[in-house]
């Protein structure tokens, strides 16, 4: 059976945006309990997208994985769903994570890392393959911890300015999470680096 070019990338692209939804699934089951915010692996989940997928699929896959999680499969923290979990305590850490997913991918399919001995920025239209940045494991720690500063930043301002004020947010909302934050960013950053992953993601974007 022949499929025309244009088939074939639409399959990619739909298989590549499941395949972040199901990364995001895997993350959020991996919970506990612990208050108004939940310790889930969401911020590895979405450090794993975006050095796998171009920007605008790492972002789709996190929109579909909220979008159904809205609807109501239970696809978020604990098994919970609905639009009430969006607009809840937890609404700033989603709409950062929406965020980040985008921002992090550009840096690997966009930017040369410092610690590469590269160039910082290079053109979006040059003769380098987009994901072929090749980020050592220092690279993409930077980048898994700029992701998870936006992540937290917005969860806390939400937090604070809508349900416990700035105190309690950093009390409850931030700090407990500093340390796991970046031991996740450490693991991810490793088992990237290790397996090559950002190759692997390649293979179902050109």
């Amino acid at each position: 059976m022949h499929y025309s070019s244009n088939t074939i990338f639409v399959l990619r692209h739909v298989i590549s945006v499941l395949m972040g939804v199901g990364i995001m699934i895997v993350a959020s089951h991996l919970s506990i309990d612990i208050g108004p915010v939940p310790f889930t692996f969401q911020n590895a989940g979405v450090h794993l997208i975006a050095m796998m997928l171009p920007p605008g699929r790492a972002f789709l896959s996190v929109l579909v994985w909220l979008a159904l999680g809205m609807i109501g499969l239970p696809l978020f923290a604990l098994f919970y769903s609905g639009a009430e979990r969006i607009i809840g305590p937890t609404g700033g850490y989603f709409l950062g994570m929406l965020i980040a997913a985008p921002v992090m991918s550009a840096c690997q399919f966009y930017w040369y890392p410092i610690f590469n001995g590269q160039k910082v920025f290079r053109p979006l239209r040059s003769n380098i393959s987009t994901g072929q940045t090749g980020l050592n494991t220092t690279a993409l720690f930077m980048v898994g911890v700029m992701g998870s500063a936006i992540i937290l930043v917005l969860g806390f301002v939400y937090l604070g300015y809508f349900y416990c004020g700035y105190a309690e947010a950093f009390k409850k909302g931030v700090y407990p999470f500093l340390i796991p934050s970046v031991a996740k960013i450490v693991l991810t950053s490793v088992v990237i680096a290790r397996f090559k992953l950002s190759k692997i993601g390649q293979c179902l974007v050109i």
